[in-house]
């Protein structure tokens, strides 16, 4: 699956205005640890291994990397084990988290975020508040391989305007926390092109 999606940071009547007739789905909290070496070869490559509720799951990019070259992130989520192993090159000797540990991947970031979750249009919409005193709302679609995202994210950009959104750059949870907590990672991932 390719999920399609753009980040918003809501101003005052932003949220009234974009839930107005949505379908609420659910309100929960999800606890996230994110995993990279100490070189940041997995992020700096604008892929995301993490865990979360119980699972392993990583998030590869799609887009053009660099500055400014996109307007929406396409992400290609793998959410196995066997998989995960596959795309980053971990060898099955132990358990999976053993081999992780083993290759030098260790945690870098675990936050938690109250998600309220709706739908409108075909659109998933996800308000985050995170522990660390972030908010923000990803309106996203997901898509089977081989489907234009391109005309995905150009739906997205439509459907945000209509709702008043502002089309900006907008940090993401994780790399919003490397911003504030973690300069020297933060940096890396702008050397390489993903910020």
């Amino acid at each position: 699956m390719i999920e399609v999606e753009k980040k918003f940071r809501l101003k005052p009547g932003d949220e009234e205005r974009l839930i107005a007739g949505a379908e609420f789905v659910s309100e929960k909290l999800v606890i996230d640890t994110y995993y990279d070496a100490a070189d940041y070869r997995l992020t700096t490559k604008d892929w995301w291994l993490r865990y979360r509720d119980g699972r392993w799951e990583i998030k590869i990019a799609e887009h053009d990397r660099g500055h400014g070259k996109r307007a929406v992130d396409q992400y290609k989520e793998i959410e196995n084990e066997e998989g995960i192993r596959q795309a980053i090159g971990l060898e099955v000797r132990a358990d999976f988290l053993s081999d992780l540990t083993t290759a030098g991947y260790k945690p870098f970031i675990t936050v938690k975020t109250t998600r309220r979750k709706y739908h409108k249009e075909n659109f998933t919409i996800d308000i985050d508040s995170m522990d660390f005193g972030y908010e923000i709302c990803e309106i996203e679609r997901m898509a089977e391989d081989g489907v234009d995202a391109d005309k995905l994210a150009e739906q997205i950009l439509a459907f945000a305007a209509q709702h008043g959104l502002e089309h900006a750059s907008v940090r993401g949870k994780v790399v919003e926390y490397l911003y504030r907590f973690a300069p020297e990672h933060y940096k890396a991932l702008g050397d390489a092109g993903v910020l």
